[in-house]
């Protein structure tokens, strides 16, 4: 079963295609990037570096918890070849706790 839209999707072939083709979050990544210190506040920064042109990620409940966000931030940085993309701690690491998913109430 999918979810794109709002939609619930249980055939194959109501998938967008490009959903289909794009590549899944590995489940043991290993980020590329660097955490830096901008202000006091932590950073990841992507592996990929450009001079000219920033892209801000911003992140779910689970902030910096989960290194999918910063999978997801060198795939951007990479594929598009044309941004630094910073994934600032926001949550100062306090974010939601996964082992506490789903919520009781």
């Amino acid at each position: 079963m999918m979810v794109h839209s709002s939609v619930v999707m249980y055939d194959v072939n109501l998938v967008p295609e490009h959903c289909l083709k794009a590549k899944a979050i590995d489940s043991n990544y290993t980020p590329g990037g660097e955490m830096i210190n901008i202000g006091g506040l932590d950073v990841y920064e992507a592996p990929t570096k450009h001079p000219d042109r920033l892209l801000i990620a911003v992140y779910d409940i689970f902030g910096h918890a989960n290194p999918n966000m910063k999978q997801v931030s060198d795939r951007i940085a990479e594929e598009s070849g044309n941004f630094t993309v910073i994934l600032p701690d926001f949550y100062r690491g306090e974010s939601w706790d996964p082992e506490n998913f789903p919520p009781a109430e």
